[in-house]
């Protein structure tokens, strides 16, 4: 169960904590689970799970230059990759398919590797989205170039000198509470949008959704690797107030096996008052290792 006693700040604290120790120059290599989280590739191999999804950001300055991008996977074909557009991002936001402008194909001048090129005429920041299988993990390697394009950093060097020495040296400005912060607390709350994501043991990570008190029916699903990888609770907005304030509570709802509705967790309920509430995810602590999930809302008058 979740640990109660914990401040609703001690997750800013913890954030500004990790920028000081210059944790936070890791994020800047590692795959983003959203949009939102996404930085430029790493130049090593990265290990995906079934079913996940990887994003990376960069910005091309919209002059027609080519841009490439190529994905080498190991297995072949466990791993596919779309290039994805804010107008894409936007239409999948209201609830569409997410398709993205381009795809990833065969090229066999490049020994089979997945390549895409194509160019833009607005400048402007987009991503792309690799595609973990359904079946086994797999390790691929992602390239993005061309002429303009640059990527995100989420923790730039700058020099700086001692006032007391005189002497120079290079420090790590922290990353914007955003791009390291996704779905770490209330106020950076994901969308239950059914979205593979990846939790480590010991993380918290937070959704919310708005209904409209009507009392229709709303079902929360999670589909977890391994199954038992995760647990989840329901919040109402009174008992967050009481979370930020260290009391106890228990939460209206729990996640709960389900073999009948396919789902490895399942709670389903109504509300009788229109508000926001909240799923709270946690890595089950049962292995060491991370677990991988999606979750998904579903109502009538549910909206996120």
């Amino acid at each position: 169960m979740l640990k109660r006693a914990m401040k609703g700040l001690s997750i800013v604290v913890l954030v500004g904590l990790l920028a000081s120790l210059g944790v936070v120059s890791v994020f800047a290599q590692e795959p983003g689970f959203d949009p939102g989280s996404a930085g430029g590739p790493s130049a090593n191999w990265v290990s995906i799970a079934p079913g996940q999804d990887h994003w990376y950001a960069f910005r091309d300055e919209g002059d027609r230059e080519s841009i490439e991008i190529t994905l080498n996977v190991q297995p072949e074909d466990r791993a596919s990759f779309k290039v994805v557009t804010q107008d894409d991002l936007r239409r999948w936001a209201d609830g569409e398919k997410l398709v993205g402008v381009g795809a990833g194909t065969k090229n066999a001048s490049m020994n089979d590797k997945l390549f895409w090129t194509g160019s833009f005429v607005k400048g402007d920041t987009y991503y792309v989205l690799v595609e973990g299988d359904n079946f086994i993990p797999s390790t691929y390697q992602l390239t993005i170039s061309g002429k303009d394009v640059s990527f995100p950093t989420l923790a730039e060097p700058m020099m700086t000198q001692d006032v007391m020495t005189g002497e120079l040296g290079l420090t790590v400005e922290p990353a914007p509470a955003a791009a390291v912060a996704q779905g770490m607390s209330p106020e950076m709350a994901l969308a239950p949008i059914g979205k593979y994501v990846q939790i480590m043991p010991g993380q918290t990570q937070w959704y919310a959704f708005r209904d409209e008190g009507d009392q229709s029916q709303i079902s929360i699903k999670v589909d977890a690797i391994p199954d038992s990888g995760v647990t989840f609770e329901v919040w109402t907005p009174e008992q967050l107030r009481k979370w930020a304030l260290g009391e106890k509570f228990d939460p209206v709802g729990a996640g709960t096996e389900n073999e009948a509705l396919k789902a490895d967790l399942f709670w389903s309920g109504s509300f009788v008052k229109g508000d926001t509430y909240y799923v709270v995810v946690e890595h089950s602590g049962l292995t060491n290792a991370p677990a991988t999930y999606s979750l998904t809302v579903q109502g009538d008058d549910v909206s996120y």
